[in-house]
């Protein structure tokens, strides 16, 4: 609820201040009243007021004094002043010291009433119209600051876009309608090598050359951008400004408009494409070549979406399998592998499409379109998009069939000149039975009667014919072309048979042989002929380095790491640090022209390969050399 207006009465008459203060008090008035101007001047500074009522005459300070004190102390307070002298001149003066009213005594009460009504009227609007100014004059200050803030942004933008079409990597003109340049930025003018008083101002047929603008129909596409109000995107602009090289942009017209919507100005925009022109017809001639490589290729080369469906199918695919391009595209890999191998195909097709490794000479077979199958060794990797994806495979097979055969050829001319090397050895195991046949059955001619010596001369002839048979059948095994066929292999039976083929070559060079085999040696899955090999190859290499004797050890056993290991350790004159990383090279030999090949230790290598196992060799000159032969258990599933 809003406070009563405080009225402060000053009169030297106590009845008249209280009768003034009651007709006051019942109009709802707070009343504060005085005996003299200066009892009026202190409740005024106490207590304050809205309404001065006071009397002209007072002693010590009449009216019109304190009415100017209290104007000074409370300004937005007014002045009624009542006196019994009342006269024009008074009432005048009154008013120009501020005075609201000037009321003659006696005092009608009404009249009284009206004037405070009125006073405290002029009093209410004067503050509303105080408050109204100050209202204004911040509202004013807000604006003026507005102003001055949206001006400085104006400026900012204008600097901002200025710096922006300076520096944009884009080529920017502004023609008005009298096609006449009005702006050119400075991409423009260091790419066209011309200066800005050069072209601004200036028609836009006498910047730009006739036959660009009659080729490009420039004139007329900034014509119709202006009628239109619409964009048109041009198209590519060739243009060779003067001393400097052709440049190649693509341009478009963007209409600029003003307040009342209509076009005011045409903004010509022309990338520069040059060197992406460039750098496609360069990634055009890279493609070509790299597509020519993977046409040439002598493997097969293809390319598959993450789900294994074949995208492309090279020369050398076609000539391997018989399909033709059109025959495979959309199909998947798997249904071109045999069906036994087809599992393995897709489980590492699958790996490689989750993100898996590299996967390395997996060999699987491939069937023709003839129903053959083809021996291939896989090499694929994932193809990944710029984000890291992958979204497809690469595969590169390597057709085996002509290395096997190759292989097989290598192997068995390998055997042929281990057999020339134990040809003595063999030729004495024969003959030494057959002798003693000879000798057994002269006996028996000799004497015919005596059957204890028939007896132990048939005895002999039957063990010694088992004996070279043995030889025969052993000599016959090695010399038989070995094939692909791998089944469980006892390596301790195998050394022995190998040995029994070099006992006589042994015994002649005066080698000890010591053997130091496990009984309980586990079985490995192989191929037996071309272990064989692998063996008589070692042992032939131990009898080479001992020219004049010495022992040779022999031992199989299992190491931590599940595999079975056949060590060959001898005596001999050992291999030279710098020969010992070539002895496993084809053609490699340390023996003289016309006693070695070079190709035992060779093929050895790729057999083990390719039972998965590995050769490792350590020799010191002068001590002796030992190789160990690493197989897995189980070698192929």
């Amino acid at each position: 609820m809003a406070e009563k207006p405080t009225i402060l009465v000053a009169d030297d008459e106590p009845e008249a201040l209280s009768l003034l203060k009651d007709a006051l008090e019942a109009e709802g008035y707070c009343v504060k009243t005085a005996l003299d101007g200066n009892e009026a001047l202190e409740k005024c500074r106490s207590v304050g007021c809205d309404v001065l009522i006071a009397d002209l005459k007072m002693p010590g300070m009449d009216g019109l004094k304190l009415s100017k004190k209290m104007k000074r102390l409370n300004p937005r307070a007014e002045v009624i002043l009542i006196t019994a002298y009342s006269s024009l001149e008074s009432a005048i003066r009154a008013m120009r010291n501020g005075i609201f009213d000037y009321i003659p005594k006696p005092v009608d009460i009404p009249d009284l009433l009206k004037s405070v009504r009125g006073a405290l009227k002029k009093q209410r609007l004067s503050t509303r119209r105080a408050q109204l100014i100050r209202e204004l004059s911040s509202v004013n200050r807000e604006l003026e600051e507005h102003r001055r803030l949206a001006e400085q942004k104006s400026i900012q933008y204008q600097k901002l876009y200025q710096e922006i079409v300076s520096n944009i990597p884009s080529s920017i003109l502004l023609i008005d309608r009298d096609f006449k340049v009005v702006s050119a930025n400075r991409n423009f003018l260091e790419k066209s090598g011309t200066q800005e008083s050069s072209v601004l101002g200036r028609s836009i047929d006498a910047v730009f050359p006739s036959a660009l603008l009659n080729t490009t129909r420039l004139l007329q596409k900034i014509e119709e951008t202006f009628e239109t109000g619409e964009p048109i995107k041009g198209g590519e602009l060739t243009y060779t400004p003067p001393g400097l090289p052709t440049r190649v942009y693509f341009y478009r017209l963007t209409p600029i408009k003003g307040g009342g919507g209509s076009v005011d100005m045409v903004m010509l925009l022309m990338d520069d494409i040059t060197e992406r022109i460039h750098l496609s017809e360069k990634i055009r001639q890279t493609q070509h070549h790299l597509a020519s490589v993977v046409e040439s290729a002598s493997d097969i080369v293809i390319s598959m979406d993450a789900e294994g469906r074949i995208l492309t199918w090279n020369s050398s695919a076609k000539r391997v399998s018989g399909f033709n391009a059109e025959e495979v595209i959309g199909k998947h890999l798997v249904t071109f592998c045999i069906d036994e191998e087809r599992g393995e195909m897709r489980s590492m097709l699958a790996r490689l499409a989750k993100g898996g490794e590299s996967i390395q000479n997996v060999e699987i077979n491939l069937m023709t379109k003839l129903g053959k199958p083809v021996l291939i060794s896989w090499s694929c990797s994932p193809m990944r998009d710029d984000t890291g994806r992958i979204v497809g495979i690469v595969g590169v097979g390597r057709d085996l069939s002509e290395r096997r055969l190759l292989e097989a050829q290598l192997i068995q001319s390998a055997k042929m000149v281990s057999l020339g090397v134990m040809a003595g050895g063999i030729a004495h195991e024969i003959r030494n039975p057959l002798a003693i046949c000879s000798s057994a059955a002269q006996l028996l001619v000799d004497s015919p009667n005596d059957g204890n010596l028939q007896k132990k001369c048939a005895m002999k002839i039957y063990s010694n014919i088992r004996r070279a048979s043995h030889v025969i059948e052993n000599l016959l095994k090695f010399a038989r072309p070995s094939g692909d066929d791998f089944s469980p292999v006892d390596l301790n039976e195998t050394l022995e048979e190998t040995l029994s083929l070099v006992e006589h070559q042994m015994t002649l060079q005066q080698i000890t042989l010591h053997r130091e085999f496990v009984r309980t040696l586990p079985m490995v899955t192989g191929n037996k002929n071309l272990l064989q090999q692998v063996f008589l190859n070692i042992t032939l290499n131990a009898f080479n380095a001992m020219p004049e004797g010495g022992e040779l050890t022999i031992s199989t056993g299992t190491n931590s790491e599940g595999q079975v290991e056949i060590r060959f350790a001898d005596t001999g004159c050992g291999i030279s640090r710098e020969n010992l990383d070539k002895i496993f090279d084809p053609f490699f030999t340390t023996m003289p022209v016309g006693k070695g090949t070079g190709l035992g230790l060779s093929v050895s290598y790729g057999i083990i390969q390719q039972h998965g196992g590995s050769i490792e060799v350590e020799s010191e000159l002068g001590v002796g050399t030992t190789f160990t032969v690493k197989l897995p258990v189980k070698s192929r599933g």
